[in-house]
């Protein structure tokens, strides 16, 4: 009788962490899930963050922060993000840089920085960005908003560095 009465606890308090945590369902895949789409930043929506699932990286997603609008010049910032088990996604090779576009849609571009480090973090239907730049260790934070209405086009990962 003991040994039934203890199996029939152990799965009720199995079943009560599964219900307190989220129930079996809730992984760190759910959470990262909450990041993926396209966000604008609080204030005047001009600068987006895109967040997708990694093609090249398993378990790491692709965030690329840069102007909404099209214009001859645009500071755009490439990294890989990682969940982390407090739901964040963190980062440590962010790559800034200033792309220049010609009239003919090609660029050349201006590395800034590389091995930028940060973390975004996900709180009431908001994402937070906090950045080290990789040269100054100076740190910046933007809040975004979710914005999945607007139609962006994935930059170009492929970095060209002009010869001039």
């Amino acid at each position: 009788m003991k040994k039934i009465w203890a199996i029939t606890m152990t799965t009720i308090l199995l079943a009560l962490s599964l219900t307190a945590c989220g129930g079996a369902g809730s992984s760190a895949s759910g959470k990262a899930g909450n990041y993926i789409g396209t966000w604008a930043e609080e204030s005047s929506e001009r600068v987006i963050m895109m967040v997708r699932e990694s093609e090249d990286m398993e378990g790491y997603y692709d965030i690329v922060v840069t102007w909404r609008e099209d214009l001859p010049q645009k500071d755009t910032y490439f990294m890989h993000g990682r969940l982390e088990d407090d739901g964040t996604l963190t980062y440590t090779d962010c790559m800034y840089v200033i792309r220049y576009y010609e009239d003919d849609e090609t660029y050349s571009d201006e590395v800034e920085y590389i091995n930028g480090s940060g973390v975004i973090s996900y709180d009431d239907k908001t994402i937070s960005w906090t950045e080290r730049d990789g040269e100054t260790d100076e740190v910046t934070s933007t809040k975004f908003i979710k914005a999945d209405d607007l139609t962006i086009e994935w930059p170009s990962t492929e970095i060209v560095v002009s010869n001039e």
